[in-house]
């Protein structure tokens, strides 16, 4: 069921009177739009079969309206579902439909409520997201019902909430797409455009303050008495719209305020207006605390809600920046960030990637906001106030009076989409303010390398991938996901041994050796001692290769010890190398170019670096070592036998 939100301020209380009524078979509904306007909403039952079933949810849905006060239009679904499922009930139950009951068990009204949410489905067209409200609603007021002390829900019927699921919400809507860096950047410039304006007009403001007075006594056509009266507190609007004369006998001054403060004259509604420019040069309008909000989610890269919603105990100025206590309402989530000013060298947990201050912008914010936040009466300190005439229509409070409320995000006069008109700015596609967002985290995605625990830092990674992880963001993630497998690959296949002169090898021991080889002392005395020797070249642990499962030993050496960083070649090794060498000038004779490229060409480009890097008196000795003793090359039988395939 519908809770109790934000719109409860725009309901009246109902007089005993005015309580949902029913005559005969014929049920009124009084509601309440957001305007405060009277509507009747009707549930008319005596044409159904069905009608003792129809009354019993009819009832629950008055006293949820009694009770709860939902908007018309949510009514309006609550009706369609009630009537929708009594229709199919008359027309599936026949004769048993005058005895069908919540309450009774024969006739069985869970079959019928079960087969008709089976059915609902197949009267929408497909994607539809009527079929699921029409359901969960009935549903509620059968779960409405069970929780009256002195109504009875057969045990079929309670069963039904438990176990009958109502059609799935397709997923209809498109994902949104962050915006482009170009647009980024166009919005932000816009934003600070606009502060600037903002500052402009509130110093006008303070410039006609400082040389008004109190308007009872000095005058009410002076646009610098009113101001003054305003901004003290020592009259309203609405003493204001009372006391000025007509617009035809102002002087030159109070018209010139409207092109000031962007209000447009209106002869009928003059003394009304006036009162509006005035205070939009004493204090920020809704429409003006946008621009900071596109700024602080742009730079911050969090939630719009956590960034409306601070206030002045969810901030901290620290040296280098300033740190933030962020909620999250719907999550219920408290993260602390620190943010990173423009020029400092601390370090940060989590630095602002768009090029943007965040400690500049709540300073500036600060600033603007601090006579509205003085004259503000809302529960909690927050920073985003703003100041405004309550309008003949708004029965919520006074009218004729200076309101200093929270800023609403949304809402007629002070939207996001009348941001941008008025800002002039242009974006391809829909202007929704979760976008940008979006793009921060795509940069976010992209300056971590498409890590996700890194990317999804406040909130789960099932959200990233949920919310985030598609469009480019996705595509970033993709791309980085092939080069780190690609770069993880090619390291393997350029990997070389490692080289070690005489010199070197007699320093094996050392520790300071030791450690920049990154062996341990019994491996380092096994390599001296020959025993981890492999053919042609040393090995630092055989059974930790990169071509084979850890644990096994070796399955490629010695053929592909010289691609592998476990390799260590001595200068013990020489011989061997050189007759390596021999082997693979062989090889490339008798193979194909391509095969032997694929399959030795890596092994022939390492060994001729390693051969380049010996001097011309040790490959000598090497040579004479061979031709002395008659050495042969320990390579396995199988590597003398070339496949073309």
């Amino acid at each position: 069921m519908p809770r109790r939100g934000e719109r409860t301020r725009y309901f009246t209380e109902l007089a005993e009177e005015d309580r949902p009524q029913r005559i005969g078979g014929r049920w009124e509904l009084e509601v309440f739009t957001a305007t405060g306007r009277r509507a009747r909403v009707k549930v008319d039952t005596t044409g159904l079969a069905c009608r003792r079933l129809a009354d019993e949810l009819a009832a629950e849905l008055a006293d949820y309206v009694e009770l709860k006060r939902p908007h018309p239009t949510g009514v309006f679904t609550y009706r369609q579902g009630l009537l929708d499922l009594c229709s199919f009930v008359d027309r599936e139950a026949g004769p048993e439909a005058a005895a069908c009951s919540l309450a009774s068990s024969e006739p069985d009204v869970s079959f019928y409520i079960r087969e008709w949410i089976r059915a609902l489905p197949g009267q929408f067209e497909e994607g539809s997201t009527r079929p699921y409200f029409l359901a969960a609603d009935v549903l509620s007021l059968i779960r409405f019902r069970g929780q009256h002390p002195e109504r009875v829900l057969a045990p079929a019927v309670q069963r039904v909430l438990t176990t009958a699921i109502p059609a799935s919400i397709p997923r209809t809507h498109r994902q949104l797409e962050e915006f482009t860096r170009a647009e980024k950047r166009e919005l932000v410039r816009a934003a600070w455009a606009d502060i600037r304006g903002l500052k402009r007009r509130l110093k006008r403001g303070r410039e006609l303050v400082a040389a008004g007075a109190d308007p009872r006594t000095a005058g009410w056509t002076s646009l610098a008495n009113l101001a003054f009266g305003l901004a003290n507190g020592m009259v309203t609007p609405l003493d204001i719209w009372r006391a000025l004369p007509n617009h035809h006998s102002w002087p030159a001054e109070p018209k010139e305020v409207f092109d000031f403060a962007e209000v447009r004259f209106s002869p009928s509604t003059g003394r009304y207006l006036l009162t509006i420019a005035i205070a939009s040069l004493l204090y920020p309008r809704n429409i003006d605390l946008q621009s900071f909000r596109v700024l602080l989610i742009a730079a911050t890269g969090h939630a719009p809600e956590e960034a409306a919603y601070l206030t002045e105990d969810d901030m901290e100025f620290v040296p280098g920046g300033v740190r933030l206590r962020l909620v999250k309402r719907r999550a219920h989530k408290i993260r602390y960030r620190e943010f990173k000013e423009m020029g400092a060298e601390s370090r940060v947990m989590h630095p602002d990637r768009a090029g943007l201050s965040t400690a500049e912008i709540l300073r500036t914010l600060i600033e603007v906001t601090a006579g509205a936040r003085r004259r503000s009466t809302a529960a909690k300190p927050y920073l985003f106030i703003r100041g405004s005439v309550i309008p003949h229509t708004d029965n919520s409070h006074q009218r004729g009076e200076l309101s200093f409320r929270p800023f609403e995000p949304v809402g007629r006069g002070g939207g996001l989409d009348e941001w941008v008109r008025r800002t002039g700015v242009t974006v391809a596609g829909k202007m929704d303010i979760r976008r940008l967002r979006k793009s921060t985290k795509v940069e976010k995605t992209i300056a971590f390398r498409g890590l996700v625990s890194d990317a999804a830092d406040d909130h789960t990674e099932q959200v990233f991938w949920g919310h985030y992880a598609h469009g480019t963001t996705l595509r970033t993630m993709a791309g980085h996901t092939i080069t780190r497998a690609q770069t993880d690959w090619l390291k393997r296949a350029l990997a070389g041994p490692v080289v070690l002169d005489e010199q070197a090898a007699d320093r094996l021991g050392d520790p300071g050796v030791l450690d920049t080889l990154g062996l341990d002392v019994k491996q380092a005395e096994d390599i001296v001692q020959g025993e981890l020797d492999m053919g042609v070249s040393s090995c630092r642990d055989p059974y930790q290769s990169p071509y084979s499962p850890p644990g096994e030993f070796c399955a490629v050496a010695p053929l592909r010890c010289l691609e592998c960083a476990n390799a260590f070649v001595l200068p013990s090794n020489l011989p061997q190398l050189l007759l390596f060498a021999e082997h693979l000038k062989l090889l490339a004779a008798r193979l194909d170019p391509r095969v032997f490229n694929r399959t030795w060409g890596q092994s022939r480009t390492n060994l001729k670096a390693v051969l380049a890097d010996v001097l011309p008196a040790d490959l000598e000795r090497a040579r004479r070592q061979i031709t002395d003793q008659g050495l042969r090359l320990q390579l396995p039988l199988s590597s003398f036998v070339e496949f073309d395939s």
